[in-house]
């Protein structure tokens, strides 16, 4: 831990000693055209905060800040579990498998989830990058990800 800490000191005093001076000026009155709204999207983790009442409050603000529709993207869409919020994580169960692994779908998580961005006339981003919890189980598993099972 201390070499860690006294290589990162040094770096970081390398990076400032060598870091110049830079100046920029901006003319507010040169006008060069409409300002074209770009970055009016964003992602999070927590995908069941979406729907609660904090999450849809949260997502009115952010919607009626900009003068473009919003496009929104929530991780974890795809994880098992109870639909209980967690910190970094969340998870929709939308799909299982039987006992014959025959799929189970249950799309009332997620639904849930679309619905509120539809309602707030935002752009849903759908990511599906995270598994269900039994297709990693014959797999190592990250200690956080084990308890969400």
């Amino acid at each position: 831990m201390h070499e860690t800490y006294t290589a990162l000191r040094f770096l970081c005093h390398t990076i400032a000693a060598s870091a110049q001076s830079v100046a920029v000026e901006a003319d507010l009155n040169n006008v060069k055209g409409p300002l074209k709204h770009i970055w009016a999207w964003f992602g999070y983790d927590e995908p069941n905060y979406t729907y609660m009442k904090d999450g849809k409050k949260l997502l009115s603000e952010l919607a009626a800040l900009s003068p473009v529709p919003v496009y929104v993207r929530a991780h974890n869409l795809m994880n098992t579990g109870d639909g209980e919020a967690a910190l970094k994580w969340g998870s929709t169960n939308m799909y299982t498998e039987d006992k014959d692994g025959n799929p189970i779908y249950n799309w009332r998580i997620v639904d849930a989830i679309f619905d509120t961005y539809i309602e707030r006339k935002m752009k849903p981003l759908a990511q599906i990058g995270f598994m269900p919890g039994f297709v990693y189980q014959s797999h190592a598993v990250p200690p956080l990800l084990a308890t969400r099972r």
